[in-house]
């Protein structure tokens, strides 16, 4: 028996699906590949690669699905992978981890400018079980791996959206749906939608363990606020109770930094870049909350030699008068 299972779920994704399955190799393996109803290559792929396939339905809980396909496993451990998605990186750290037990472990997930880590590698005997219909998770307890995985961006916010709509009749007192909902309406440019169902989780989320998501959902406002709405005013109010939860972010002082920038206040400016620098240079690298990559040193670099410049000519100017 492989101590070893990595799941995929299948939808038409041949286009990608090979350098998915490419970038398992190196772990030896039990491939489960679960065919929702392909239409093209994608099974005959993971044939190739000897991987497992089996039919299951989807009715509209992703969560409910991958907790079948984790049953169907007679593996100790569990890693699961999209069929968009490559292993890039920490094929031994993850070998190397198999002996633990009872145990998960979340691996750093990078789409272009963004990292984020998710639990994606974790021990049967843990437990830990898929939440929610729609951006399913595994959440708990979880260490830290050298690995890392690269995300190709895929549009499936149509399929989510009628996902959260069937979650909402389900569950019509439920807040999370609508966190999901505003994230949709936020990655297709609904500004206003966005807002307004941004406001509506803000106000009715009541749970402590909604920290995260509460906080960035107010700094995706500011961003809105203050590069679309040009609402300087809301959106500083958002960035500072963003940053009165994790003064250590650099992504909340670029943007109140940026904000400042805009109204040409560049002395004020400076000092929040220098702050993102300074107090993002802090961020311990287990933090598990999203990360801007360039927010940490490319973009405050930048935009301080800016303001350094403006400055610069502007007290020329007034010397030379």
């Amino acid at each position: 028996m492989n101590p070893l299972t990595c799941h995929l779920i299948l939808k038409d994704n041949e286009a990608t699906i090979e350098r998915a399955l490419e970038s398992l190799l190196p772990l030896g393996c039990h491939i489960l590949a679960c065919d929702l109803g392909c239409h093209d290559d994608s099974p005959k792929i993971c044939r190739k690669y000897r991987a497992e396939i089996v039919r299951l339905s989807l009715a509209d809980d992703y969560s409910k699905l991958r907790n079948e396909i984790v049953a169907l496993s007679d593996s100790e451990w569990q890693l699961y992978l999209e069929p968009w998605e490559v292993l890039a990186t920490g094929h031994q750290a993850i070998l190397d981890a198999l002996p633990r037990a009872k145990i998960a472990y979340r691996l750093a997930c990078i789409q272009g400018d963004m990292l984020t880590k998710e639990i994606r590698l974790w021990n049967k005997r843990t437990n830990l079980a898929f939440q929610n219909p729609i951006y399913e998770t595994l959440a708990g307890n979880a260490e830290d791996l050298s690995a890392a995985i690269l995300v190709e961006s895929v549009d499936h916010t149509q399929q989510a959206l009628e996902i959260i709509k069937k979650w909402k009749e389900r569950f019509p007192l439920a807040v999370e749906p609508y966190y999901y909902h505003s994230c949709v309406m936020l990655i297709q440019r609904q500004w206003d939608n966005f807002l307004k169902m941004a406001d509506y989780y803000l106000f009715h989320e009541k749970s402590a363990s909604a920290r995260m998501p509460m906080t960035m959902t107010r700094y995706y406002c500011a961003l809105v606020q203050a590069h679309v709405k040009k609402d300087y005013r809301e959106a500083i109010r958002n960035v500072i109770s963003c940053l009165a939860v994790k003064p250590l972010m650099a992504e909340f002082w670029c943007l109140l930094a940026d904000i400042y920038y805009a109204q040409k206040e560049y002395e004020k400016a400076r000092l929040f870049y220098k702050n993102a620098l300074i107090l993002g240079g802090r961020r311990l690298r287990t933090d598990d909350w999203p990360l801007e990559i360039p927010k940490y040193k490319a973009h405050p670099e930048k935009m301080l030699e800016g303001c350094d410049r403006i400055i610069g000519n502007s007290r020329l100017i007034v010397a030379s008068k």
